[in-house]
């Protein structure tokens, strides 16, 4: 298989959808985030928002890629 730009943006995506997913249960329903500091869920819920935006701008970058102009 050909490792090209596209392939790695592709496979740095699809990573990036699975923590995210990941990191937005374990807010969500994990008895383990109620016990951790206030400020440490703060950071958590912080990280998982730039994490959505850094996943917005690889899927912009995808459609780019795949749609040259």
């Amino acid at each position: 298989m050909t490792n090209t730009y596209i392939d790695r943006l592709n496979a740095e995506y699809e990573e990036l959808v699975e923590r995210v997913e990941k990191l937005a249960v374990f807010i969500d329903e994990s008895e383990q985030f109620d016990t951790l500091s206030k400020r440490e869920q703060q950071l958590l819920s912080q990280q998982l928002g730039f994490m959505e935006s850094y996943r917005s701008v690889l899927d912009l970058r995808l459609h780019i890629a795949n749609n040259p102009s």
